[in-house]
């Protein structure tokens, strides 16, 4: 029985895993293009532009800073559970 939980668990772990890489994959393609955009632009051309190119960063940077905050707080609940749970063997 305890190898059936255990291989649930890790199914769930894996599903939760993969939502969040898949989550992550949204805000760091708007750095990556902002930043190729920035890169291939030059700084005298981007005039008006620039407000708008950093704010994209920023919220992009956010988004993945809350999805990483919230892996971390969910694998720290995780542990937490783990090590109150007794083992048996």
């Amino acid at each position: 029985m305890k190898t059936a939980d255990s291989t649930a668990e890790l199914e769930r772990w894996g599903k939760l895993i993969r939502r969040f890489v898949h989550d992550l994959r949204s805000p760091l393609t708007v750095i990556k293009s902002n930043v190729d955009y920035l890169r291939e632009t030059p700084l005298s051309e981007l005039g008006d532009e620039a407000g708008p190119v950093f704010e994209d960063l920023s919220d992009a940077v956010r988004q993945a800073e809350a999805l990483l905050s919230a892996l971390d707080d969910a694998t720290a609940a995780a542990r937490e559970g783990a090590a109150r749970t007794p083992s048996t063997g």
